[in-house]
């Protein structure tokens, strides 16, 4: 009972309002609003997780959780050794192809890509910016993976099966980024099932915590550096 709340708000609550969030704010996309800050937003979702990850802390230690049940295993098993290995590459070789594929832009495709950012979470232009930015990331990769993979499958196994628990944490991560078009939400959808069966073979959290943290830093640090390029260009071509 002491979990059955925090299982319902990430199933059910969260998802919904992610949802509706995204539809209503695509319904009013033209509407002209004053842009928040950045950095705000940065430590208001940074907040959020460590609510959320308090609320499980305080569950798992009144019901003597170990972190391995969490996914968490100290030293991690083979399988999260060898997923671990795969992250330390694959992160870097991801960002690699992304920064080829960039210079290889012309300066309407950069901008576009600029522009398909700021629909998201609003990449940092300020060192200030990237300090809390990089504190989001860290909460986010860990706070999410632990929250949708470690604790959802722990609850949800013992009484749908793990094919069961799998499908509806899955299903409820990925609704849970909302909808802006389909191919964002199929691949959503896509990607949480991915992530989620990747939990449930290897059976450790980490190597998923270093991809899902490594990957939208080193996009936040390129945006970051962009934002420099153009600000120091901008400065070099005024009279």
């Amino acid at each position: 009972m002491l979990e059955l709340p925090l299982a319902i708000y990430l199933l059910v609550y969260l998802p919904l309002q992610q949802m509706w969030r995204s539809l209503r704010t695509r319904r009013t996309a033209r509407t002209v609003r004053p842009e928040r800050p950045r950095l705000r937003l940065y430590w208001s979702m940074t907040a959020q997780l460590a609510a959320l990850l308090a609320v499980l802390a305080a569950s798992a230690w009144m019901l003597e959780r170990t972190p391995a049940e969490l996914g968490l295993d100290w030293p991690p098993s083979v399988a999260g050794k060898w997923g671990i290995g795969l992250a330390c590459v694959l992160v870097p070789a991801l960002h690699g192809v992304a920064t080829l594929q960039e210079r290889r832009m012309d300066a309407a495709a950069r901008a576009a890509l600029q522009a398909r950012l700021e629909e998201g979470v609003a990449p940092p232009r300020t060192a200030g910016e990237l300090a809390g930015f990089l504190m989001m990331c860290v909460a986010l990769g860990a706070g999410w993976e632990i929250l949708y993979r470690g604790f959802l499958l722990m609850v949800l196994a013992p009484h749908v099966g793990m094919p069961g628990a799998v499908i509806l944490a899955a299903l409820a991560y990925g609704i849970g980024h909302g909808f802006s078009t389909l191919g964002q939400f199929a691949g959503s959808i896509v990607s949480a099932f991915a992530f989620t069966g990747a939990y449930a073979l290897s059976g450790s959290l980490w190597w998923l915590i270093v991809i899902h943290i490594g990957v939208p830093a080193g996009m936040g640090i390129g945006a970051w550096l962009r934002h420099k390029r153009k600000d120091a260009d901008s400065w070099l071509a005024a009279p």
